[in-house]
């Protein structure tokens, strides 16, 4: 318990360095996070869905495979490049707020 209240008194100083432009930054953040869960999560199952419905089947059309594989490419680019996108963000509010004066009140270590 008391863990947790040290941890939420953690985390309230460390939200109030960011200025509100990180803050928003914060929350991109958070939602690019979370998107790139989701689209992990996409090429296995349409591997799954290849595997066990269109290549089980007697005859295979290389026209039916297509869209699938050219999914499984654009979910994979788009979730790197949420990845990207996501990291810049971290390093952008990472070092700006470590130029700002008086940054870390708090103490290290």
């Amino acid at each position: 318990m008391k863990q947790t209240a040290e941890f939420r008194s953690l985390a309230k100083q460390l939200y109030g360095l960011l200025d509100s432009r990180r803050k928003r930054n914060f929350i991109y953040i958070l939602v690019a996070m979370a998107l790139s869960a989701v689209l992990t999560q996409v090429t296995p199952k349409a591997i799954g869905w290849l595997t066990d419905d269109i290549l089980l089947r007697e005859q295979i059309q290389f026209g039916a495979i297509l869209p699938v594989l050219g999914v499984i490419l654009v979910v994979n680019v788009a979730n790197q490049l949420v990845i990207i996108f996501r990291r810049l963000l971290v390093e952008d509010t990472a070092t700006r707020t470590e130029k700002r004066p008086g940054a870390w009140p708090l103490p290290l270590f």
